[in-house]
């Protein structure tokens, strides 16, 4: 519709044939590409190819929460049985013997 009408329209309002024409292409562009940010906005989610992958990201993000709940990171090598014994009360005499008293 607009691609019919807005011709008319510019012809009307420019003086000059050259400058209706240039101003209906880009009237008409400018709305077509309003046109598509439109139909984007309303259906954001929809399952395109080149769509981010929101369900395996949101599972990569629960996996590290409960990573990081655990209290123990991947990248991060330490005895259990330390940290146990560090717990328990246990670490004090380590760390005085290791000051060499």
């Amino acid at each position: 519709m607009m691609m019919i009408a807005i011709p008319f329209l510019m012809d009307q309002y420019a003086n000059e044939v050259w400058l209706g024409a240039t101003l209906s292409f880009l009237a008409v562009t400018c709305l077509a590409g309003l046109h598509e940010v439109a139909r984007e906005l309303e259906n954001p989610f929809r399952n395109a190819p080149n769509d981010v992958p929101l369900c395996t990201l949101l599972a990569f993000y629960n996996e590290a929460l409960v990573t990081m709940f655990a209290g123990f990171h991947p990248d991060a090598y330490w005895d259990k049985a330390e940290v146990l014994s560090k717990k328990r009360g246990g670490g004090e005499e380590e760390t005085s013997e290791s000051n060499g008293g």
